[in-house]
């Protein structure tokens, strides 16, 4: 019987045992590859008969069992339960910084507005101005409605900002007016005399 290329080595390796006389434990060794000496995804074993030499593929297709799907899932779960919490925190902190520069931005814009034209403007007038962006054309911007409180005259406005969607896109209301001091409060309009923005 003449050996394929897949098992030369290890062929070579039996037939020189055999001549040797090789014996473990009184018996021939079960597998030709019993060194290590190929690796691959046959395994050829030493039968009954000295002489002859069978195959067999031990490749086996490999999935996931349910254990395993499951410990994932479970993985992905505690890491979401973390994760999510802090994310939407970190969003609505970040609308409210965005609504106390906005109306940081709002007052500047007013002082400017008042000198050119004698008077304080409502939002839309300062957005189609040109002294705040766009976005503040429809009085919204980063989960925020900006919003005057009654029509600016020459000597006084006040502008709220109060969150989109309460608790969600922010906690707390901002209101500024013609002083320039932005105050807070949680859940409802501020009035003057609510505590200031830091």
């Amino acid at each position: 019987m003449r050996p394929g290329p897949a098992v030369g080595k290890e062929w070579a390796w039996f037939l020189n045992q055999l001549r040797r006389g090789y014996k473990k434990n009184g018996a021939l060794p079960r597998t030709v590859r019993e060194r290590g000496a190929y690796s691959g995804r046959e395994n050829t074993m030493r039968t009954a008969n000295p002489g002859t030499i069978r195959v067999r593929n031990t490749a086996r297709s490999r999935g996931f069992t349910l254990l395993e799907m499951m410990l994932v899932v479970a993985v992905i779960a505690i890491i979401a339960a973390i994760a999510i919490p802090t994310l939407t925190s970190s969003r609505k902190h970040a609308n409210e910084s965005s609504a106390i520069s906005s109306l940081r931005t709002f007052t500047t814009a007013q002082v400017q507005y008042r000198t050119r034209f004698g008077s304080y403007a409502v939002p839309v007038d300062l957005s189609n101005g040109g002294y705040v962006d766009n976005s503040f054309a429809d009085s919204q911007k980063s989960g925020y409605f900006f919003t005057a409180s009654g029509a600016p005259s020459d000597v006084t406005w006040d502008v709220t900002a109060q969150p989109v969607s309460p608790g969600v896109t922010g906690n707390r209301w901002f209101r500024v007016d013609e002083s320039g001091v932005i105050r807070f409060k949680e859940g409802a309009a501020p009035t003057p005399s609510d505590p200031a923005v830091d």
